[in-house]
């Protein structure tokens, strides 16, 4: 049994996501009317990860994919479920072809606006709007976003999220920043 599972962070990007859950499978992109995405969520290595909540008259975009429910377990632990965000299985996002469909998501239940993330994330979540296609304006704005560096050259996350970075064609992270920005 399979569930649809929608992304708006760094599991946008398939390899990251199926890393995690390797039965995860692109489906379309989509979008979450009356929400919005920031990096206000407390990650366990004190810095901004994504962070979807509730904003009348916007609209986040993401990706949805089809993961196999053996693959939820592993899912909750990357995302950190009951340490700062909880699942929602009730999430209805429209896909790009129109049809509404009920994903699972994870929501932070408090967010820190003060949060930044290091820039290794953010060039995760990029990376995975690029490759998703999504409109470059919506790119460019995550690439306006300010982040930080990460002063822990040998984090493992970090080290995972470069190895990643490097296996889907960006093998400096800080390109994804300073590529051509649509005028």
């Amino acid at each position: 049994m399979n569930f649809f599972y929608f992304a708006y962070g760094s599991n946008m990007l398939a390899l990251r996501l199926q890393k995690r859950c390797p039965s995860a499978v692109f489906v379309e992109s989509a979008t979450a009317e009356g929400y919005a995405v920031n990096f206000s969520k407390l990650g366990r290595d004190a810095s901004g990860k994504g962070a979807l909540f509730e904003k009348q008259k916007s609209t986040a975009l993401g990706v949805v994919f089809e993961i196999a429910k053996s693959d939820l377990k592993s899912l909750d632990k990357a995302e950190g479920v009951w340490f700062g965000y909880d699942r929602r299985t009730d999430f209805e996002v429209v896909t790009n072809s129109g049809e509404t469909i009920e994903t699972t998501t994870y929501l932070p239940p408090k967010m820190d606006i003060q949060l930044q993330p290091f820039g290794w994330y953010l060039a995760l979540v990029v990376a995975g709007a690029i490759e998703n296609g999504l409109p470059q304006d919506y790119i460019n704005k995550l690439k306006s976003t300010p982040y930080q560096i990460d002063e822990n050259q040998n984090r493992p996350s970090r080290l995972d999220a470069l190895e990643t970075l490097k296996s889907t064609g960006h093998s400096n992270w800080q390109d994804l920043f300073t590529s051509p920005r649509a005028s």
